[in-house]
Parts: C-alpha cells; structure tokens; sequence
C-alpha cells in the first residue's frame, strides 16, 4: 500500500500533518486553511475510503465459515468435532 501512495502521488493525513507544520516552522509560503482545505481534507477523504474499501474487499474474499472443513479428532472412544 506504501508503493501505491508513493507512485500515484497521494498524501498520507498523519505525513502531510508532519510536514506542513514542519514547513510553517521553517517559514514556507501556506497558510493553515489553505493547507486544510487544499491538502488535509482530501487526503483525509481518500484514506477514509480507501480503508472501507480495502477492508470491504478482505471481507468478501475470505472464506465464510460454512466452507470450513470439520475436523474429527478421536480421543479414548469418543468423538469430538471441531
């Protein structure tokens, strides 16, 4: 998921945090709102959906519970199943 940050150019909300207020420290050229609305909301935007969708994904590819195989473990005459 790091790669696909790095090479489509997306910003991360916690680094893009870091950086501005790295940047206003060492006197750059933003303002606080300008860099809220211009950076910080969409990039907020973007990880929220790109974490419902990734975590959407996992659970409609894993297996349900019903295609488990049952496992039977036979211990002094009995029978268990698991």
């Amino acid at each position: 998921m790091g790669t696909l940050i790095v090479l489509g150019e997306f910003n991360h909300v916690i680094i893009s945090a870091a950086e501005i207020w790295i940047g206003i420290l060492l006197d750059a050229n933003v303002s606080v709102p300008e860099w809220f609305f211009r950076n910080f909301l969409p990039a907020l935007v973007g990880n929220v959906l790109g974490v419902v969708f990734v975590t959407l994904f996992f659970h409609y590819v894993r297996p349900s519970p019903r295609s488990a195989r049952k496992v039977t473990i036979r211990t002094s005459g009995l029978c268990r199943m698991i």
